[in-house]
Formats: structure tokens, C-alpha cells, sequence
């Protein structure tokens, strides 16, 4: 990714570690208007998600950690496999789940409080 970003257009598609680095495609993004904007976005994007994560996971692997209880073993399967479905099976009913809601493109939806 590194020498792709430093590669200019001509030498994109080329496969050969021998090229002409410039800093032009940064200075392209960073000197665009809407770059502030975004960065800000994907900074409270990335807050919401790690404080729902850990308001949520936190007690979950506590609990399954520390109690017994009748169905621990099946909570605890059912989140490792989840981890082992592939994201397609889950995204596109949520998108248009999503969309019926008219909630795409919100804080909400892409924070995940929502999923």
C-alpha cells in the first residue's frame, strides 16, 4: 500500500519495484475541501463503535467468564461462530433492513449501535 501510494498514475500498474516516488496523491487528498469533514466523521464513527463494543462486551465475557448458568456454552458458541460467517450473509439483510428504516448513511447504523 506504502509504494502504491507513493507510485504516480503513470506507474500504477506497474509490477516492478523500480519507480519514481512523488507525494502529488497526498497532497491531492489532503488539500481537498471535504477531507476534514471525513476525517472528523470516521473519528466519531470510531468512538461509537469502541464504546458500544465495550459497554456490551465487557459484561457479556464477564459474565460467560465468571457465572455459571444453564445455556453458557451455547451463548459462547453462538458468538465464536459469528466469527466464522461470512460478512456478505449478514450485510445485505441488514442494508436492506436498513434501508426500509430510511437509516442509511446515519451515525447510528454506522457506528453499529443498531447491528
Amino acid at each position: 500500500m506504502v509504494i502504491l501510494a507513493l507510485k504516480p498514475d503513470s506507474e500504477m500498474f506497474n509490477t516492478t519495484f523500480i519507480f519514481h516516488p512523488t507525494i502529488e496523491n497526498f497532497a491531492v487528498v489532503l488539500t481537498r475541501a471535504d477531507f476534514l469533514g471525513a476525517l472528523f466523521n470516521n473519528l466519531i464513527i470510531c468512538i461509537l463503535a469502541v464504546l458500544l463494543s465495550m459497554i456490551v462486551g465487557v459484561p457479556a465475557a464477564y459474565a460467560l467468564a465468571r457465572f455459571n448458568f444453564k445455556g453458557k456454552e451455547d451463548i459462547a458458541f453462538t458468538f465464536l461462530s459469528f466469527r466464522f460467517a461470512p460478512e456478505i450473509l449478514v450485510i445485505i439483510p441488514l442494508f436492506l433492513i436498513y434501508q426500509k428504516l430510511n437509516l442509511l448513511d446515519t451515525y447510528l447504523v454506522l457506528s453499529g449501535s443498531i447491528s
